[in-house]
């Protein structure tokens, strides 16, 4: 994430031994077994280190960097810390949805998202969040807060306190979201949703097995279009440098840059991409995607 105010397990370790005592009768010797297997003296010393993931290792450095999970006090949350303290949050309420993005101890701006309008043309949120000043039929919350993160028990928990409320999410293993992988989400994804009753729009992205990003987003009646006659959606997926459970995305559209993180929905088997970019009409760009 280039500047910006942005606001986004556990150590498995085996230790076996093995002994065995094999006496066999030879058919009548005198002399029989003359003595007993000793075993096996060594055994394994176990793993000494952690997947660079955290789908198996767990917070080891007691940092904050990685994939956290629970509920933020907006709804359920999965949020991303990247190294660089950049943090890219999703939150699931009850029909409606936040995108925080921003920076440990910095202010983190907020989007909302809320369920597509025409239920028929529905499997993703919509795509572009509203700032929450500009929202007038409930009350969203301020447009930015403030992260203040305290990394607790051990490395597993992350506890939050400031305006952005009391709350306290989880370290993230493989079991709690899954492990993910250029190779794992190469091919076609598409979110369909609706900004009113009559509004129809299409996000369809291809990830090829180099991680290159190729899509678009297009208006439709009910049906994706075959043809890339929107606007268009280039950039690139790349691995994350500290974690196996989220994967980094730069790409443009609408003219403007943005980066993001993608992983995979604790929920279903969507993938939620959740991205923001510093100019432009529409700095949020959350979706939830379905493989085609």
């Amino acid at each position: 994430m280039k500047a910006r105010t942005l606001l986004p397990l556990l150590l498995i370790a085996s230790l076996t031994a093995c002994s065995s005592s094999d006496d066999s009768d030879d058919g009548g010797t005198t002399g029989g077994d003359t003595g007993a297997d000793t075993g096996d003296t060594g055994g394994d010393t176990g793993d000494t280190g952690s997947d660079t993931g955290g789908d198996t290792g767990g917070n080891l450095d007691g940092g904050t960097s990685g994939v956290w999970f629970g509920n933020n006090g907006f709804g359920e949350a999965v949020v991303v810390i990247e190294p660089d303290n950049d943090i890219y949050s999703y939150s699931a309420g009850s029909g409606i949805y936040e995108a925080a993005f921003g920076s440990v101890g910095g202010a983190a701006d907020r989007f909302i998202h809320r369920d597509s309008d025409n239920p028929a043309h529905g499997d993703s949120f919509t795509l572009v969040g509203d700032v929450p000043s500009g929202i007038t039929s409930f009350d969203a919350g301020a447009d930015s807060v403030t992260y203040n993160l305290t990394v607790t028990n051990d490395g597993q928990q992350l506890d939050n306190t400031g305006d952005a409320g009391s709350f306290s999410l989880t370290f993230a293993g493989s079991d709690d979201v899954s492990a993910i992988s250029v190779a794992d989400i190469a091919g076609t994804w598409v979110a369909r949703t609706s900004f009113s009753a009559d509004d129809n729009l299409v996000l369809s992205m291809t990830i090829a097995a180099d991680g290159a990003v190729s899509g678009f987003t297009d208006y439709a009646n009910g049906s994706i279009p075959d043809n890339a006659d929107g606007v268009p959606l280039t950039g690139s997926v790349s691995t994350a440098s500290d974690s196996a459970l989220y994967l980094t995305i730069e790409y443009n559209w609408n003219d403007f840059d943005r980066e993001g993180v993608l992983f995979f929905n604790r929920t279903s088997d969507q993938l939620v991409l959740n991205g923001y970019g510093e100019e432009g009409d529409a700095n949020n760009f959350t979706a939830l995607l379905t493989r085609q």
